[in-house]
């Protein structure tokens, strides 16, 4: 087993309010875990600031999509008729809420035979 050496803290390069806590944990026998806990912290925080990063640049990415979609939106027509000689073309810009009306003429269906049946 290898042999742990002894760390030296200079207290004179150090503000006292952090002396003060740094020498209560010695008293009390628990500088080392708490040293130990704060690297740990510093280990966990530089790994989520990474990945913060990462985060950051995809939602930038997914940014970007969404406004160049929203300018394709903006800049796309509305073909109506069933071919092209028969359409006309209406800015999306222009498209206004109307009224819903439904007619009394219906087209299309299925039709088939119903056998009555007396049981």
């Amino acid at each position: 087993m290898s042999e742990k050496k002894r760390l030296t803290l200079t207290g004179n390069k150090m503000p006292d309010h952090v002396y003060t806590k740094l020498e209560k944990l010695g008293t009390e026998r628990t500088l080392t875990p708490y040293i130990c806990s704060l690297i740990e912290k510093e280990e966990k925080m530089d790994s989520l600031i990474d990945n913060l990063s990462f985060l950051i640049n995809k939602l930038n990415s997914v940014e970007n999509i969404v406004i160049e979609i929203h300018q394709k939106l903006e800049n796309t027509t509305i073909h109506t008729g069933s071919n092209e000689s028969e359409s006309i073309i209406i800015p999306v810009e222009n498209i206004r809420e109307g009224r819903l009306e439904i007619s009394n003429h219906v087209e299309g269906g299925i039709e088939e035979e119903i056998e009555e049946r007396d049981f």
